[in-house]
């Protein structure tokens, strides 16, 4: 994930959004990255975490949202 996964998805969102400046669209197109669920903190038996379905990663850009924001609400599940 950390290796492969994300520093490819990182740069295909960056480079689709740093098009979309350039041709002048990306106030009026909205992209949105997200996943199907969170993941717990604990590491499991398997060695992995299990979903936590409390917790989502969004990440939204142009469209008219304001950049630089950080929004979330932790749950008593995120903080066990």
């Amino acid at each position: 994930m950390k290796k492969v996964l994300l520093p490819e998805f990182d740069k295909a969102f960056a480079t689709l959004v740093d098009d979309l400046h350039q041709r002048g669209m990306l106030d009026t197109t909205l992209v949105v990255g997200m996943g199907e669920f969170g993941r717990t903190p604990k590491i499991n038996d398997a060695a992995g975490r299990d979903h936590h379905n409390k917790a989502w990663s969004v990440v939204f850009a142009g469209g008219g949202i304001q950049g630089g924001r950080v929004l979330e609400q932790p749950t008593k599940l995120a903080r066990k």
